[in-house]
């Protein structure tokens, strides 16, 4: 669509590296994406502001570069502001998830205890161990072999939705609007890193909870043991039992129980002597296969996200109308980065054949309103008016709708606005579809507005010749106020 566009990927080619396998942290990268949304929103790209100025100027690459524009923005410091609070919002969503681990721990080991004091170890092992491990052996299995980026777990995913609906209470300014957007977008690249690391937290903390109660009651109260089961039995059981038991008493030096001390406990309760040897074995447990592994994996995917960096897709429209601009701070240009006006090389205009339709009209990005539209030209087809970029589409769509093509598109431009590059852009894509006539309007009014006819009349060809656009002609149907079109 760009002339620079090509000039533009050349660019974003010797960028990849500059911007590093380290990226922006998850911070900056909310912040630039938003900014970009809201540009691309607009559709307004000034890049005449200070803060662009001033960006291009830091001896940075130039994805820091746009880092440091979205910051001197005057949204910038707003940006950052809900971006603060979101993430503090989601550290104390991770708070509030660990608290609700600990209390759901707690109740499930409360509900152990029988009314004679007694406590069924199989129960115990099934409940406290088997789920919280049946759905730790899901999640591996998921990450595994799922979806690249881990399962989430309904801890985690609980933690988003709360974070999106916290992000949405900013729903009323545009840029919290496109904030919305982006942290959407995060989520779907490295939110399952945040949601495995509260997943995790919480089942380490339900078996904190676990063990601070069972332990607490321990210390106060006297229990005993027994291992009720109706379908279990035979002597894999007792080995089970045993085997379960190793792993703690070789990290913590706790007692392993006997096969004799087991079959006891499996026929019957336990002797008041084993009583002490009983609560060691199921706490034990619960820290080495229920806590340590659960704790680790939250260390590690905080890790992880403390070292998320992402990088950002120079290739989308925001970025690339940024990129020239940041990339040559020194050259002076006008105020949405076109190069400045003069003379420049030519380009010869490459021949389009015509369609067998008849001559169509489009009006692009006139200096009046709809009270002055369509104009009269008996010769054309009145197609519509392209003066933005919704426009300009709906133009495009029109004419690869036409059958048959047409013969010329004459592209009705006004002699008051000086032609910038987007303009002449558009008006090159227009001569690539069919042949292009330049006509030019409003002459009459550049008395009015003090522009001099002549030059602006001049530069009007001068670009269209850079572009490789036939030369402009003054609309017949407008007064010429003494304009004598150069040769």
């Amino acid at each position: 669509m760009s002339i620079a566009r090509p000039h533009a990927r050349v660019i974003i080619a010797g960028m990849k590296p500059k911007q590093g396998a380290k990226g922006l942290d998850p911070r900056d990268w909310l912040l630039v994406e938003s900014v970009r949304r809201f540009d691309e929103a607009a559709g307004d790209f000034r890049l005449d502001d200070a803060a662009t100025r001033q960006a291009a100027l830091e001896p940075v690459s130039p994805a820091r570069r746009i880092v440091e524009r979205a910051r001197r923005l005057q949204t910038g410091p707003r940006l950052l502001g809900d971006i603060a609070h979101l993430i503090s919002a989601g550290r104390w969503l991770v708070v509030f998830l660990m608290a609700l681990g600990v209390l759901v721990g707690a109740a499930a080991a409360s509900s152990l205890q029988s009314a004679n004091a007694t406590i069924a170890l199989s129960h115990a092992v099934l409940v406290l161990l088997g789920v919280p491990f049946l759905l730790l052996l899901a999640w591996a299995l998921v990450s595994l072999f799922g979806p690249s980026g881990g399962a989430a777990g309904l801890p985690g995913r609980m933690l988003w939705w709360l974070m999106l609906l916290f992000t949405r209470r900013f729903g009323l300014a545009a840029h919290r609007r496109h904030l919305v957007a982006s942290v959407s977008e995060l989520g779907r690249l490295r939110g399952r890193t945040l949601m495995a690391l509260a997943t995790h937290a919480f089942w380490a903390m339900f078996f904190v909870g676990c063990i601070v109660w069972m332990w607490l009651r321990f210390l106060g109260l006297r229990f005993d043991f027994t291992w009720e089961t109706t379908l279990l039995s035979g002597r894999w059981l007792e080995d089970l039992v045993i085997a379960i038991g190793w792993l703690p008493s070789w990290l913590f030096g706790l007692g392993l129980p006997s096969p004799e001390q087991v079959q006891s406990v499996l026929s019957d309760q336990s002797p008041a002597t084993d009583r002490g040897l009983w609560a060691g074995y199921l706490i034990g447990a619960l820290v080495v296969y229920g806590l340590i592994p659960r704790a680790l994996l939250a260390a590690w995917f905080l890790l992880r996200w403390r070292r998320t960096r992402l990088s950002l897709d120079l290739s989308r429209p925001g970025y690339l109308r940024l990129l020239p601009l940041l990339s040559r701070p020194s050259q002076p240009t006008g105020p949405h980065g076109e190069p400045p006006a003069g003379p420049g090389p030519a380009v010869a205009p490459k021949p389009v054949i015509g369609g067998r339709g008849g001559a169509v009209l489009i009006g692009v990005e006139l200096d009046h309103d709809d009270t002055h539209w369509p104009p009269a030209a008996p010769d054309c087809q009145v197609l519509g008016r392209a003066d933005n970029r919704r426009q300009r589409r709906e133009i495009m769509q029109a004419l690869e709708l036409l059958d048959p093509r047409p013969e010329k598109i004459v592209a009705l431009c006004s002699l008051a606005r000086s032609p910038d590059r987007g303009t002449m852009a558009f008006l090159g894509e227009l001569a690539q579809f069919a042949p292009l006539e330049i006509r030019l309007d409003d002459a009459h009014r550049l008395a009015d507005l003090n522009i001099d006819a002549k030059s602006r009349l001049e530069d009007w060809r001068e670009s269209a010749s850079r572009f490789g656009l036939p030369k402009p002609d003054l609309q017949a149907t407008s007064s010429t106020s003494g304009i004598t079109p150069p040769p």
